[in-house]
């Protein structure tokens, strides 16, 4: 909660994310699959040029990102979280 509370006050935060949105994602210690990680369910978008969680951060929030950075641990197991911006 934290995380995304900090992005939420961070209005440059705005500028980064993607036109398909963004998601900000931690994994517990020695997930299973993707309902062993946190993330926000429906995204996070710009609203008035302002970061807004759609939902509140729940496990099993974001399937997508949880897979990737599933697919990261089995290289860098101590790489629990990860944020998608936009790429300029």
């Amino acid at each position: 909660l934290e995380g995304l509370s900090l992005l939420e006050g961070a209005d440059v935060f705005a500028s980064v994310i993607p036109e398909v949105r963004s998601n900000l994602v931690m994994s517990l210690v020695r997930p299973q699959g993707p309902e062993d990680v946190v993330g926000v369910p429906g995204r996070i978008t710009s609203v008035l040029g302002k970061p807004r969680a759609a939902g509140r951060p729940a496990l099993g929030g974001s399937r997508y990102t949880a897979r990737i950075v599933l697919a990261v641990q089995r290289e860098i197991p101590n790489l629990r979280a990860a944020l998608e911006i936009k790429y300029r």
